[in-house]
């Protein structure tokens, strides 16, 4: 184990110290939105051994002290940790290349795979320890903010209707040492295994590094069959016959439609590649469509992110039509306008991970064809046109899963808003607003990743890289 340790410490000394902290951030960020979590499910006993809320003596959003809702807002917790987890899996492929190369000269100094495949986990599994022992401040840094008063102080500070609706993580529970070490080590596992898969598909032998055979084409079934199952949850939802548990029915079908969507990607991918191809009018667009033909999966994971942002702002555009009646005519309602404006909040701040995933991803693809993009310099090619052909390599998947994010969250939510309602034309036009809005992030978020990869581009177009020894 020692010597695993110091072939480790100098791996990270050789390169990987980057791609360490990047890996560390990550699980902070995942972490720390789990001992929310964790708080809020500790909350849950503690209110439950003294019959009520009130009886914590803790004065909290409606949110948190209703039992029921509460299930609701821990799902949300939960699903926010997606855009950190993307940002974490193309993080995890940064510097494959040279890694593979360096399991590759252990092979042939005598190391066996299930060495390779340790020293592997143990580079991933170390850094996203200390990621999830450093999530614990983020955690006491979110609780600074949001966390709730005491009963009693109310009464003498009596705060606006907004900030009591701000109270949203307990403070009269906190984990214990156990949990956060138990939290620390299931996120360094979550790591290793995470290093695990990202060479699960390549054999590392004393010779060199070789990959598996390209798989076959994404299929859709099970990411549709999910989509049908989440959207005639909805529908059931929407007529009043969803069971006698109408929020577990609505989890559950916000789940289904999410972990489809994520699924549902890889397919897209490769279907928006095939359509290119065939319709292709330029080079950098054929160029493009080739490449996501080939290996659809890592550009669908990469652009995952967005189709969730998508189906968040989908289902909010249509959700904020109702706010100004949401006081019964009388004005907005903080009960429903603050965690409207938090969910825009957190869809605004998970913008910058997914440019940051994107662009990472284009990183360590231009890295991977840096032979071939040399190849393309050298036969004529300018920096313009192999910027355009990433550009559209990305934008090709970002922009269309961003549109069918938006068209599964705001269709659930047109059946269940219009079922009490009548659609008008001030709903339409905010259903048009947002939807634009998020579109145009979306491109936003192509153009600003493509512009931190051009380093990268004018690298891999170096003439160098065309040598074969």
């Amino acid at each position: 184990m020692l010597a695993n340790l110091v072939l480790v410490r100098a791996f990270l000394r050789n390169g990987g110290i980057g791609r360490a902290v990047l890996v560390a951030c990550c699980t902070a960020m995942v972490s720390g939105l789990l001992f929310v979590a964790l708080v809020t499910v500790l909350y849950t006993y503690a209110t439950s051994a003294t019959f009520g809320g009130s009886q914590a003596g803790e004065d909290l959003s409606d949110l948190i002290d209703n039992a029921t809702l509460r299930m609701g807002y821990l799902t949300g917790v939960l699903l926010i940790t997606l855009a950190p987890l993307t940002l974490l899996r193309q993080v995890l492929r940064m510097g494959t290349a040279a890694r593979e190369q360096r399991l590759a000269g252990l092979r042939l100094a005598g190391a066996t795979p299930a060495d390779v495949r340790r020293l592997a986990g143990i580079e991933v599994g170390l850094p996203s320890f200390a990621g999830g022992l450093v999530g614990y401040l983020v955690f006491l840094g979110l609780r600074a903010v949001f966390g709730g008063v005491p009963v009693s102080a109310r009464m003498f500070d009596p705060a606006s209707e907004v900030a009591y609706q701000l109270r949203l993580i307990p403070m009269t529970v906190s984990p214990t040492w156990w949990q956060v070490l138990l939290v620390a080590l299931a996120v360094g596992a979550a790591g290793a295994i995470g290093a695990g898969a990202t060479i699960g598909r390549v054999r590392i032998s004393p010779l060199g590094v070789s990959r598996q055979a390209p798989r076959a084409a994404p299929r859709p079934w099970v990411a549709l069959s999910l989509l049908v199952l989440g959207v005639a949850g909805f529908c059931l939802l929407a007529m009043g016959t969803s069971g006698p548990n109408p929020m577990l029915g609505s989890i559950a079908a916000v789940l289904l439609v999410v972990v489809g969507l994520l699924l549902l990607t890889p397919w897209l991918t490769y279907v928006l590649g095939r359509l290119v191809v065939a319709r292709a009018a330029s080079a950098h667009v054929l160029l493009a469509g080739r490449r996501l033909v080939t290996d659809p999966r890592p550009a669908g994971r990469a652009a995952a992110a967005l189709g969730v942002i998508g189906l968040v702002a989908g289902f909010g555009s249509v959700f904020v039509t109702i706010l100004p009646r949401s006081a019964g005519g009388s004005g907005l309602d903080p009960f429903y306008v603050v965690p409207t404006i938090l969910v825009g909040i957190v869809l605004f701040l998970s913008l910058p991970l997914t440019v940051f995933s994107l662009a990472v991803h284009g990183a360590e693809t231009l890295m991977d064809r840096k032979r071939a993009i040399a190849s393309l310099a050298a036969a004529g090619a300018v920096e313009g046109d192999l910027v355009r052909a990433q550009r559209w390599e990305v934008g090709l998947v970002a922009v269309p899963v961003t549109v069918v994010g938006l068209l599964f969250g705001a269709i659930p939510a047109e059946l269940m808003v219009g079922v009490h309602q009548a659609s008008s034309g001030r709903q339409a036009l905010s259903d048009l607003v947002v939807s634009l809005a998020t579109a145009g992030c979306a491109a936003l978020a192509v153009f600003l990743a493509t512009a931190l990869t051009r380093p990268w581009l004018r690298r891999a177009a170096s003439p160098t890289n065309l040598r074969t020894a």
